[in-house]
């Protein structure tokens, strides 16, 4: 077991190495990405911003450090995700190991209870022989001898109990009960993790996902998402970052709208995945449509009981 726990801890050494160059990456990509959106600022107020082939320059080199900073972003995301996995196996394989020797432990501690079970009887018979005749002196309770026979058996009955009740709990121990002598762990809640976000313009009625909660917005709104699921938005085609040029425009022609949609009826962020193509459950007949089929014309007979 403690080779296991070695091979696992060598893993997990050399997966937090890699991260942590990946995390240099990460840093110098972001610091990139940062120094491209702020060129864009800069030429977005500046006396040039007429210089449509300048502008596309900024703009294709804003996407380009975005597209880096992503896939280190991702990369970096993924071999947390695996570290986190290394760290568990071996934390697993450290809890077994102490396991089989807190079993290994209290199975002898068992055991040499039951060696002295068997020579305290031993003992205590011929203890209880070497009382008898004395007990049968006048000065003597003639109650003491009968309940020294009840009593020296069961003691040997309790620690025998005893030593089947620890048997029992070193099965237990290998399922997963406390180890002895070792405080019992009371698990905290875990706080909801801080979210960085970053404001985008969608092109699309949109859903992402926060903390296992589902949030939704409308096409043509500003929304606050997740970072890195804004960049995989921007990215995608699907969101613009505020900064970019064409956000002016859109908000000029469509406003910022607020209204309610439907998560069915939603682009993922998180995964570009479109909405079915179905009915839209919101959608209502015009006024003054037929619902089904063509208006029927008729007159119809009204019966009236008196």
């Amino acid at each position: 077991m403690a080779k296991n726990n070695g091979s696992a801890f060598d893993k997990v050494t050399q997966l937090e190495k890699q991260r942590a160059v990946l995390a240099n990456h990460l840093r110098t990509a972001r610091a990139a990405a940062e120094q491209a959106m702020s060129a864009r600022r800069s030429f977005m107020l500046s006396d040039k911003f007429g210089d449509e082939k300048q502008r596309k320059a900024i703009d294709a080199a804003v996407v380009e450090a975005q597209r880096k900073e992503l896939l280190f972003e991702e990369a970096f995301e993924q071999i947390t995700a695996t570290v986190s996995e290394a760290q568990e196996q071996l934390s697993s394989e450290r809890d077994k190991a102490e396991r089989a020797k807190a079993i290994a432990e209290l199975t002898a501690q068992v055991d040499a209870l039951s060696v002295a079970i068997s020579t305290y009887k031993q003992v205590s018979h011929a203890l209880l022989e070497a009382m008898r005749p004395l007990a049968t002196l006048p000065t003597i309770d003639p109650g003491f001898f009968p309940k020294m026979q009840g009593v020296i058996p069961e003691i040997a009955a309790a620690a025998s109990q005893l030593g089947a009740d620890a048997r029992g709990y070193a099965q237990r121990i290998e399922h997963g009960a406390p180890l002895p002598g070792k405080p019992v762990e009371v698990k905290k809640p875990v706080p909801m993790p801080h979210i960085e976000k970053r404001n985008v313009y969608l092109l699309q009625d949109s859903k992402w996902t926060e903390n296992g909660d589902q949030k939704t917005a409308a096409k043509y709104s500003t929304a606050a998402v997740p970072t890195n699921i804004a960049k995989r938005a921007i990215a995608k085609g699907l969101a613009h970052d505020l900064s970019e040029p064409v956000v002016a425009r859109l908000r000029e022609q469509h406003g910022d709208r607020r209204a309610m949609v439907i998560a069915l009826e939603c682009v993922d962020l998180e995964t570009g995945e479109r909405p079915y193509d179905g009915p839209k459950i919101y959608d209502e007949p015009t006024i003054g449509e037929p619902i089904i089929g063509k208006p029927v014309t008729g007159t119809i007979g009204v019966q009236r009981q008196w």
